[in-house]
């Protein structure tokens, strides 16, 4: 199994709903306690190819636990990078502001616009926990782990409750390595840096999504038709630039018209502060947007709704075969 670029796939619409083994082997499952919280469970789902990757839904176990304004993204991407990922693929429901969109046409954002207001998007906002816990073990971390006494050590969190540190070397050294990325702001310093914010997301994933996306479209195209949707070989639109809005209400019709005038083409509530928290850590990201219904304001152009199973199950498909890809190119790079 290709396990040296490891990549991991964030599920957002229906996610939830999957039946994984339609798609890919299921190996193992984790869930990582994290500064943030536990994360939710992380499956490693192993490809006909052999291509290994973790998977995590975002909003939930079989059903629709939490919306995107609740996610806890900062559990999730610290967990990502726990597990040794080098890039985050996510797919996301999404409404379509561009009028030349359809319902049921999958983009692929280039830019990003966050209206977000009150998500925390770093790891070292408003929580403290990393750089106490590194003091900490200086103190009595080293003279626990000696005696063999624990395996682990336990702290407490902002807001109550507990979040455990392994006291493995290995353990230990990544922990401290994702804490020195999270610290500094060479992604913001360096305008090419893979870290940095201007155009957060990369482009070799980027391309391997369109692609994988592209031959899904020409091949598959009974998921349309399925649907009620006849534009199976519909191109994948270029250049697009996402909307990130607060949630967890919808847009006003107002809202979407700015939007518009700004260049948005089309509006979701799941990449901030995401794709920032990635950019924090030094982990590659890149995003599948599926046109799951009109923006506020603009169901008059096309006004269905696509929101199954079927939509998960089209949006796991096509990124692990972007995530082979990707993991191809990186080894022959």
């Amino acid at each position: 199994m290709n396990n040296e670029q490891c990549v991991v796939i964030f599920g957002g619409t229906a996610a939830y709903s999957l039946d994984l083994t339609r798609v890919a082997q299921v190996v193992e499952e984790r869930i990582i306690e994290t500064p943030f919280g536990p994360s939710p469970p992380f499956k490693k789902l192993v490809t006909e190819r052999e291509t290994a990757v973790w998977f995590a839904s975002r909003h939930g176990e079989g059903t629709l636990e939490r919306s995107a304004r609740f996610v806890n993204h900062r559990a999730n991407v610290w967990a990502a990078g726990e597990l040794g990922a080098r890039l985050i693929l996510s797919w996301n429901g999404v409404g379509a502001i561009r009028p030349a969109l359809r319902v049921g046409e999958i983009v692929v954002p280039q830019a990003i616009m966050d209206w977000t207001r009150h998500r925390i998007g770093s790891f070292t906002a408003d929580e403290p926990a990393p750089p106490v816990v590194a003091d900490e073990l200086q103190r009595r971390g080293a003279e626990v782990a000696e005696k063999g006494q624990e395996k682990s050590l336990r702290f407490p969190r902002l807001g109550g409750g507990n979040w455990r540190l392994s006291l493995e070397p290995a353990d230990l050294a990544h922990a401290q390595s994702l804490r020195s990325a999270a610290r500094t702001i060479d992604h913001i310093l360096h305008g090419r840096d893979p870290r940095q914010t201007a155009r957060p997301f990369d482009e070799v994933a980027r391309r391997a999504i369109q692609v994988a996306g592209g031959k899904w479209q020409v091949a598959s195209g009974k998921w349309q038709v399925a649907n009620g949707i006849q534009n199976p070989k519909s191109k994948i639109q270029n250049p697009i630039t996402y909307v990130c809005t607060e949630g967890p209400r919808l847009e006003t019709a107002a809202e979407i018209e700015l939007a518009a005038d700004l260049g948005a083409d089309v509006v979701g509530m799941t990449l901030c502060p995401e794709v920032w928290l990635a950019a924090e850590l030094g982990l590659g990201y890149a995003s599948l947007c599926l046109v799951t219904n009109f923006a506020t304001g603009r169901w008059h152009i096309d006004p269905r709704r696509d929101f199954g199973p079927a939509v998960a199950e089209r949006g796991l498909t096509i990124l692990l075969q972007a995530a082979e890809a990707w993991q191809g190119e990186r080894v022959r790079g």
